[in-house]
């Protein structure tokens, strides 16, 4: 399920080269198979903020749910570093609904 696609719409799946030469009952399975597949990982990508109150304590949860990234900024490799140097990047996501939770 990792790193499933969405099949986009009809036409411009069955004009993907893996799927053109397919016969028209394959290609109607497969992209039923690929939309479940996407929809799938969607409900299964959930995230999690823990907003603070005084002295950062959490007050409330927020769920966010079918959360996918939209941008994200460039990696900066360097393969002659002769020591540990993590990676690092900002990442913009967006989501289709979120839902807020009391801590009490």
């Amino acid at each position: 399920m990792y790193g499933a696609q969405d099949p986009g719409n009809w036409q411009s799946f069955t004009n993907r080269a893996d799927v053109k030469g397919l016969p028209l009952n394959e290609q109607k399975d497969q992209f039923l198979k690929e939309q479940i597949n996407f929809q799938n990982m969607m409900e299964a990508i959930r995230a999690q903020a823990h907003v603070g109150g005084i002295r950062n304590n959490p007050i409330v949860n927020v769920f966010f749910r079918d959360l996918y990234p939209v941008a994200m900024t460039a990696l900066d490799y360097n393969q002659a570093a002769t020591d540990v140097e993590y990676l690092t990047a900002s990442i913009d996501f967006a989501y289709q609904i979120y839902e807020i939770e009391a801590i009490s």
